[in-house]
């Protein structure tokens, strides 16, 4: 019995193999020439069970030595040496010699069977032949750190780089494509066009410096004019890795193979920009003192990291660095985030009369969390508009969307808390122009604050691996079922099937609170965060997760009319037209402070009906029914007679709903 059931185990193991092979075949098949590199090594040291720790470093000097070598850079480099050490013991005098990316003790690329080390032979040899870029380390960095392989369960997949992509989050790290830098750079260097200087504080994979070196020298450059480039650029980062990147990328585009990396007039430092102890504390003024004898930076340019340090994606810090932020950084007083301290180094200490050009989350120009870095920003520089949001498809594995920050310093600067007018990528050249009753809506009293709180449960990262289970039904010790937003629908609230097991010891190690069962049986309706528009539904009393807002009655307003209200086209409208977050592309937000912006509608006969639409509306839902179109109108036609609002202003509202509106409506399933 024993025997035949290591027999099944084995078949069974051996058909996952096969399918995991298939797939990962489909998928290289699918993938241009530098995932295909990517997705074999990390398939080749997965199979050996190597942590990408091991091989990802020795992995890029192994690029770096042939992407050389493609460049006429080093002639002597035999296949041996680079799979064998990656380059380790280079000649004294060799040009790379002193290069970051091969110093040190890392460890030689872990050696493979001769199979899958053909492949991934063949892979970089593809590779090379497509690409030999200088920007080809740092969107190799960026493609091995996203790896993702085909054919493994989420449980493996999250186990396997589960450390490196915690500290990918945490850290913010991810390498901006070239198109984007580049056109950071080119709106830059149109309002400073000879910078004696230039620096990125947080260089990563080198895209700024390397676009602002392109930028700086023209095609057939003479030698002194390309150094005279070089000279300019100054840069930090706490990784001595992505300033070796960094690094052997500017020596490639310099093109002058014959000069020693460690001659390079670059200034590259190791170290926190911020100084409040997330590494080695940069001291700007001792390290570049030149520069700040003329008054700082003429350019300051980049693409700082984005960790946020509260909501839904809040990162864990140490308390003596976050009390250090929070003295330092004026900025950080409001919503507490890296990219907010580096606006305001930017704006303060590096380039205080200089152009800044940061790529940037798009929250920051209108949320009222970040109101404090606008002022700070905006003390002595003015926004340079318009300010445009990147191309959906510029981060490969960011949904959050972004745009290119430009400041000029100014004389005349006011500075301002007010939101900043942002084109957006999802519409067109122009920004939407609600109807002016949506405004005049928006002037009236709000609904009280007290309506819409935050209670949900924050599972992310490790906790959510460890302690969640998607099920149909309670397995084992995952018996608390946690209601998310995907159970909402307009009206109606589904049956949850995610499923919590509350480890007390794994919830104490990553400070992570459960709130107790009476704060959740408080709560009287749910609202989606992720959507375009808001989603209710009347709660259970259950626990949920943090991807549902907590709504409360509140006279006059009852949980009913309230999930009426937030269901209605006009509430629709105006979250569209309040709230840049609702016009995204990617990740649509509703927000606690989208909710209590909304305005209240006064007591009276035509409120009360629409307590009473809405309350067929839920029962309808709860029945498994869609909504009757004629109870449907009449619920619209009570809100709209709930404002007093006139039938050429409701035609005007419809139509701003079926120019901008409708096609999201119909993709999130938010369709009553």
């Amino acid at each position: 019995m024993l025997a035949s059931k290591r027999a099944a185990t084995k078949r069974v193991a051996s058909k996952r193999v096969r399918q995991r092979a298939i797939a990962l075949e489909r998928a290289v098949r699918r993938a241009g020439a530098l995932e295909q590199w990517t997705l074999r090594l990390a398939a080749a040291y997965a199979a050996e069970k190597t942590p990408p720790a091991r091989w990802l470093p020795s992995a890029l000097r192994l690029l770096a030595l042939r992407l050389a070598a493609a460049r006429g850079a080093i002639i002597s480099v035999t296949d041996d040496m680079v799979w064998a050490s990656a380059g380790a013991g280079l000649a004294p005098d060799h040009p790379l010699a002193a290069a970051r990316l091969f110093q040190g003790e890392l460890p030689a690329l872990p050696e493979l069977a001769a199979a899958p080390r053909a492949e991934c032979e063949a892979a970089l040899v593809r590779l090379l032949q497509q690409d030999t870029s200088p920007a080809l380390l740092g969107r190799a960095y960026q493609a091995l750190l996203a790896a993702r392989l085909p054919g493994a369960t989420a449980a493996r997949r999250s186990a396997r780089g589960a450390r490196l992509g915690a500290a990918r989050k945490q850290s913010g790290s991810y390498y901006t494509p070239s198109a984007a830098s580049r056109e950071l750079v080119e709106r830059a260097l149109e309002r400073c066009p000879e910078p004696r200087w230039v620096c990125d504080p947080a260089v990563g994979g080198g895209a700024f410096l390397l676009a602002c070196y392109d930028a700086l020298v023209g095609e057939r450059a003479p030698r002194e004019a390309r150094l005279a480039a070089l000279a300019r650029l100054v840069g930090a980062d706490t990784s001595q890795l992505a300033l070796g990147l960094t690094e052997l990328s500017l020596w490639l585009a310099l093109g002058l193979p014959e000069r020693p990396i460690s001659e390079l007039p670059t200034r590259l430092i190791h170290g926190d920009s911020l100084g409040v102890g997330l590494g080695r504390r940069v001291s700007w003024a001792r390290e570049v003192p030149d520069v700040f004898q003329q008054g700082g930076f003429q350019l300051v340019i980049g693409n700082p990291p984005w960790v946020a340090f509260a909501g839904r994606a809040a990162q864990p810090l140490a308390k003596q660095v976050r009390g250090a932020l929070s003295r330092r950084y004026q900025a950080w007083r409001g919503f507490p985030t890296l990219q907010s301290a580096f606006v305001e180094l930017a704006a303060r200490t590096l380039a205080p009369r200089g152009v800044i050009s940061l790529l940037l989350p798009s929250p920051i120009a209108d949320l009222s969390g970040y109101a404090a870095l606008r002022r700070v920003a905006t003390e002595r520089h003015a926004l340079v508009t318009p300010l445009r949001e990147v191309s959906r498809r510029a981060f490969t594995e960011v949904a959050q969307p972004c745009f290119g920050l430009l400041l000029s310093p100014s004389e005349a600067a006011t500075a301002s808390e007010e939101p900043w007018p942002l084109l957006e990528r999802s519409g067109s050249a122009a920004l939407i122009e609600p109807p002016d009753v949506l405004m005049r809506l928006a002037d009236l009293p709000r609904l009280p604050r007290s309506c819409f709180l935050e209670r949900g449960f924050r599972t992310a990262g490790d906790v959510g691996r460890r302690l969640l289970r998607r099920a149909a039904a309670p397995e084992g010790p995952f018996q608390v079922p946690l209601l998310e937003g995907k159970c909402v629908s307009a009206f109606h609230r589904g049956p949850p099937r995610l499923f919590f097991h509350p480890d007390e010891a794994v919830l104490a190690e990553r400070h992570v609170r459960l709130r107790s069962a009476a704060h959740f049986r408080a709560v009287h309706f749910i609202v989606r965060q992720t959507a375009y528009r808001p989603i209710a539904a009347l709660h259970d009393g259950g626990a949920f997760r943090n991807s549902l807002i907590a709504g409360f009655a509140r006279p006059p307003y009852s949980a009913v009319t309230l999930v009426a209200l937030l269901n209605s086209s006009l509430y629709h409208a105006l979250h569209l037209a309040l709230f840049r977050d609702a016009r995204q592309a990617v990740f649509p937000q509703v927000k606690v402070g989208h909710l209590r912006a909304l305005p209240a509608p006064p007591p009276g006969p035509a409120l009360n009906l629409v307590e009473a639409l809405g309350a067929a509306a839920i029962a309808a839902r709860n029945q498994g029914q869609p909504l009757p179109a004629p109870l449907l109108a009449a619920l619209e036609s009570a809100v709209y007679a709930a404002f007093g609002i006139s039938q050429a202003d409701r035609e005007a509202i419809e139509g701003f709903l079926a120019q901008h509106g409708g096609p999201r409506r119909r993709a999130r399933g938010a369709r009553w």
